[in-house]
């Protein structure tokens, strides 16, 4: 399962728990931020990790940009920086069924 968010890919572990489902015996799970606590929990959550700094840094720069006045034609930035995979303990190779 790859949920939106870290905080959302816990509370699915922990539901998941409660109907006595395993991570990551019976469902692989995957979150997306990189949260503080994501190592730390048992099992430890495979994340997609996001460039936090860059993406600060970057919002920052565009932020300053447009402070430093109007232009004549503003058009719509897009900027795509890159996330890295983080592979822990809440996925796992898939079963082989007979």
């Amino acid at each position: 399962m790859f949920c939106g968010n870290d905080e959302t890919a816990i509370g699915f572990i922990s539901r998941l728990r409660q109907a006595g489902i395993d991570c990551p015996r019976d469902v692989s799970v995957v979150g997306f931020d990189d949260i503080a606590v994501a190592e730390h929990l048992s099992p430890a959550l495979t994340t997609m990790r996001q460039p936090r700094y860059q993406m600060g840094k970057v919002a920052t720069a565009l932020l300053l940009d447009i402070l430093d006045g109007p232009t004549a034609e503003r058009t719509p930035t897009r900027r795509v920086l890159k996330s890295e995979l983080i592979i822990r303990a809440s996925t796992a190779p898939p079963r082989e069924f007979n």
